[in-house]
């Protein structure tokens, strides 16, 4: 029964006019309680001991009333016992009370609070009987007999019955206390930290998830913060656990009392630090609620460490021992509206703050999402990043030189972080690689670029689909196998998938690249390197694998306006690709002279900003569409190609003078797959030339890039 009602139900049932709780359960950690109801002996708040049971504690009544048995000592005070305890009596003299019943309460014989009931004096009339003169000592006869009354003012003394029951209640409520206390101590046991005495980390889990909700329901806003030690294995190295053990719980009553210090009065829950594992602390600050607030309050916590832990025992009184700290911030739920996400964005943080040296903060807000390659939350946020629909295709037109019109796009993916924005691939596809992620994104990749394609074949515009393989797709046994279950699950023509391959990796495992990109050749896929002329030995590279377009880098389209070496070196490399048979496509072109100066090397093809952004599908689309219904015949200007005009057919005067004689963009060549669905004229199938074709046109190509130099 709770201590109120308890005291309500004593007041009914055994006629008094006060009565009073007082429970000590500070060795269970839950403090003191002061229950009173009715007329009390003192008004003081209620403190460690108040005045009335502090009054009982040293007047030693210790001795008095002990009864046998399990039954709780209690002490009946009235008037005449009062006088002989001065502070008692002190305590009743300003009060109508006249009697007091105290009944100790114990656990494991000691004394755990008091139960006490008060009366005060009331109003009693006294009814006489009594001859009016009583007779005298000769025989007088007596008088007449006579009644009277008299008024007094008194408390009714206690009764054993009453002191017999205020027992039983005071022995029921004991039992509860006793019970109570083991399951307080279980508690506090599974829910706080045995070195530290701080909340430990499932207790502070459901602080973070109270948080959480609290932010949804309310609006809300608080900060999480992560508080690592840096460099602590060193010191449990030089002193030892147990006097590491020390600094601990003297970081910890730091934390502790920066906490009550700043903790604020006009919310419904204040700041608590909890203590993780080993040397990581966790911090939840409701006032800080605003990125002003968040940077102070990671400005206070580093400053917690500037000053040194106290010399333990043991080490020289001369000696000071600093322990500095990386602390990361999240504020919920801008940047987690989870306990989870909010505890990763604060350690992303804490993370980021270790890199910048000792006793630095930092707040996620501020790192913009630049995690480094190998971060474990970056490895998180990437696993999660198909599933939730973060990754995105742009696409950039290719178009051929001759007649400027948009024959292909290269599809490039593209990752939107809902908190940081879009990902440079340049983060994600390395660890994308050294994770194995890789697969599933090329696989997302083909999936969603090859029904693009068919959706814009629908659209009356066909287009050749160029996409990107990895180093370790290229080597996968399975790849010819999913390619071809994506062809027949997306309907599209195998002639209009281009796939594309670096020379680095196709000179890693040349007998795995070889025999891969032949299965892919026998289902009717085109194949093209990519970087060409970078150094990996490109004339060996071209003797042996079945490739249908070479692409220049960039490197050499930026270079050539620059030297007459330089652009020999890019005349080279088309002649090279047209003697073998294949098309030619120079990407990175930014700027109309680097256009013209293809144009007139007999480039085919040409992709690069000048011509178009990667885009989305929907805005490649309308910029076409746009420019169609424009009909501006502008060469260089990316125009729609209309799928009844073959790409393949009379070609625009070149800019600058007459039309000058030119290989037409494909060369048809019998295909050893046998018969392939056709998507128009800019994806017609084609096979490998002959093998002493390709040794004959490259020794010769080789004397011509002898001779420039």
């Amino acid at each position: 029964m709770p201590g109120q009602a308890l005291l309500a139900a004593c007041t009914r049932g055994l006629d008094v006019d006060g009565a009073r709780l007082y429970l000590d359960l500070q060795a269970s950690g839950q403090g003191t309680q002061l229950h009173t109801i009715g007329m009390q002996p003192e008004t003081t708040p209620a403190v460690a001991l108040p005045a009335w049971e502090g009054a009982l504690e040293r007047e030693a009544l210790d001795g008095e009333n002990q009864p046998a048995g399990m039954a709780l000592p209690y002490w009946a005070l009235d008037a005449e016992r009062l006088s002989q305890l001065p502070q008692l009596e002190a305590l009743l003299s300003g009060t109508p009370i006249e009697r007091a019943l105290t009944i100790a309460l114990q656990s494991r014989r000691q004394r755990v609070g008091y139960l006490s009931l008060f009366r005060a004096a009331r109003p009693q009339t006294v009814h006489w009987l009594g001859w009016s003169d009583p007779p005298g000592e000769r025989g007088r006869a007596p008088g007449e007999l006579q009644s009277w009354q008299e008024q007094h003012r008194t408390a009714p003394a206690w009764s054993p019955n009453t002191i017999a029951l205020l027992q039983s209640a005071a022995q029921s409520l004991h039992v509860g206390i006793v019970r109570n206390q083991i399951q307080v101590m279980s508690a506090q046991a599974a829910a706080y930290d045995a070195l530290t005495e701080l909340p430990n980390w499932e207790l502070m889990q459901k602080r973070l998830a109270w948080a959480v909700q609290h932010a949804h329901q309310s609006g809300a806003v608080m900060a999480v913060a992560v508080v690592d030690l840096n460099r602590f294995r060193s010191f449990n190295a030089s002193f030892g656990h147990a006097i590491c053990n020390g600094f601990l719980r003297q970081i910890a009553q730091r934390l502790r009392d920066f906490s009550q210090r700043y903790a604020p009065t006009d919310r419904p829950v204040g700041p608590v630090v909890g203590r993780c594992h080993g040397d990581r602390f966790l911090g939840l600050f409701p006032y800080a609620n605003s990125l002003e607030a968040a940077h102070q309050l990671g400005q206070e916590l580093t400053e917690l460490f500037r000053s040194p832990v106290s010399p333990p025992e043991g080490v020289g009184q001369d000696v000071y021992v600093y322990v500095s700290a990386s602390v990361g911030i999240a504020l919920i739920p801008y940047d987690g509206d989870s306990v989870d996400g909010a505890l990763q964005r604060a350690e992303a943080a804490q993370q980021e703050a270790k890199r910048h040296g000792d006793n630095a903060y930092r707040l996620y807000a501020d790192t913009t999402g630049e995690a480094e390659v190998g971060d474990p939350y970056l490895e998180s946020e990437l696993r999660q990043a198909i599933g939730r629909e973060e990754l995105r295709l742009r696409y950039q037109p290719q178009l051929d030189a001759a007649t400027g019109q948009v024959v292909g796009v290269e599809a490039l993916v593209r990752w939107q972080h809902p908190r940081w924005g879009q990902v440079s691939p340049g983060k994600f596809i390395p660890l994308a690689e050294q994770t194995g992620l890789i697969h599933a994104i090329d696989d997302w990749v083909l999936q969603h670029a090859c029904v693009q394609q068919v959706r814009w074949v629908q659209q009356g515009w066909p287009l050749r689909m160029s996409v990107n393989l990895s180093a370790l797709q290229l080597q996968d046994p399975e790849l010819a196998p999913r390619v071809a279950q994506i062809l027949q699950d997306t309907g599209i023509a195998a002639s209009c998938l281009e796939l594309e391959i670096t020379e680095k990796v196709a000179i890693e495992d040349r007998k795995h690249t070889r025999a891969n990109l032949r299965a892919l050749r026998q289902l009717g896929v085109r194949i093209a390197l990519d970087d060409s002329g970078q150094g990996y030995s490109a004339l060996g590279v071209l003797r042996y694998l079945p490739i249908d377009t070479l692409k220049v880098d960039r490197v050499f389209v930026e270079a050539a306006l620059q030297s007459n070496e330089d652009a020999a070196i890019v005349r080279t490399i088309i002649e090279l690709g047209h003697h073998l048979g294949l098309t030619v496509l120079a990407e990175g072109i930014e700027t109309g002279e680097q256009r013209d100066l293809l144009d007139r090397l007999g480039c085919d093809c040409l992709q690069g900003y000048l011509f178009g952004m990667p885009q989305s599908a929907q805005a490649l689309w309308q910029q076409q569409a746009q420019l169609q219904r424009e009909a501006v015949p502008q060469k260089g200007i990316a125009k729609l190609a209309p799928p009844s005009v073959p790409a393949s057919s009379g070609a625009p005067p070149a800019r600058g003078g007459p039309a000058r004689k030119r290989r037409p963009y494909r060369v048809k060549r019998p295909s050893t797959s046998g018969s392939t669905r056709s998507c128009g004229s800019s994806c017609a199938a084609s096979s490998s030339s002959s093998n002493w074709r390709r040794r004959s046109a490259t020794r010769s190509i080789w004397r011509m890039c002898s001779a420039s130099r």
